[in-house]
């Protein structure tokens, strides 16, 4: 069981690792933005729309000092995922890497054209950035930490939402499972399949349907679930197999779930012994806390203690907690 505590004092190691799930779900379309920083490098999965990109996700950018972003992953090509792209780049914050999956043989549908992403990407490289087609086994280094590419469809999917990249993100002594927008075709698919077991995950297709069906979420079996959605969507029919599912695993197994539309900004600082969530806004059980993860019984990433400054490192988050 997991020890929740709050301390009167923080110290922070140097190796803690963030991902920040930005709020820009304040409207009525769903939105994914994510933030992760690790080891002074930053990367970036997502944006939003263009509007959504324009009015929150940019201020965040600029009100954090964010000026320079080594890795942009486009989990898929929908317009509420990467529309925002070069808006982000003509603001003034350069983007080194971008990664991506081109869905099979010009499948398109209402929220992804190819030759508009294809352009979109042609764009991109003028203002500087390097192109990545990524495939399965891809891997990707943010400071001491690793992105693994677990599932990049190259054949044709039943839709766009299927070529989704599946990535696992290794930082600060825990795994987060980034799932894009996971349909029920593919992901029932990939269910039952333990290398997708993680501490952290990303809600698919933002909690509502055409999700993953409830099999793969168990096979994730995390400790804390972030959907990016609106408010409106949480008690939304759309959004109930996926509410159900988080209200019975908070009752049996103590899983916190954050959510943009209730709690605004969310962060997750990770510290090898223990994580720390700070919500904008404390709601449904998503609160700034700690969080001991001492005692988890399999961790499914164990600290990394191959050499002295790791072991520091490691002593320093045991102080902490």
């Amino acid at each position: 069981m997991l020890l929740s505590v709050t301390l009167p004092f923080t110290v922070f190691a140097a190796n803690q690792a963030t991902w920040t799930m930005v709020d820009c779900n304040i409207g009525r379309v769903t939105q994914d933005c994510h933030l992760l920083q690790e080891g002074g490098i930053t990367a970036i999965v997502d944006t939003g729309t263009i509007e959504a990109t324009e009015k929150y996700f940019i201020p965040y950018l600029k009100q954090n000092n964010i000026n320079e972003v080594e890795h942009f992953i486009v989990s898929h090509p929908h317009n509420n995922h990467v529309g925002g792209l070069l808006e982000i780049m003509k603001s003034g914050v350069s983007i080194e890497n971008i990664y991506f999956n081109m869905p099979f043989n010009e499948h398109s549908d209402f929220a992804y054209n190819p030759t508009d992403f294809r352009s979109m990407l042609d764009e991109a490289t003028k203002l500087g950035a390097k192109l990545h087609s990524v495939k399965k086994g891809d891997t990707i280094h943010l400071g001491d930490s690793i992105i693994s590419i677990l599932e990049a469809p190259k054949t044709r999917q039943n839709e766009i939402n299927d070529y989704s990249i599946i990535m696992r993100w290794q930082a600060g002594g825990y795994t987060t499972l980034f799932a894009g927008d996971l349909s029920v075709n593919l992901g029932s698919k990939l269910s039952g399949d333990p290398i997708f077991s993680a501490d952290f995950y990303k809600a698919p297709h933002h909690g509502v349907t055409p999700i993953a069906p409830t099999s793969f979420s168990e096979t994730v079996n995390p400790i804390l679930t972030m959907i990016p959605g609106p408010i409106n969507l949480w008690d939304h029919p759309r959004g109930r197999e996926f509410r159900k599912w988080t209200i019975s695993r908070a009752r049996d197994n103590n899983m916190i779930t954050c959510t943009n539309g209730l709690n605004g900004h969310v962060a997750i600082v990770m510290s090898n012994v223990f994580f720390e969530i700070k919500p904008q806004r404390e709601a449904n059980g998503c609160q700034t806390q700690k969080v001991s993860t001492l005692g988890r019984e399999q961790p499914k990433t164990p600290a990394k203690i191959n050499s002295i400054p790791a072991f520091i490192n490691y002593l320093l988050d045991l102080i902490a907690y």
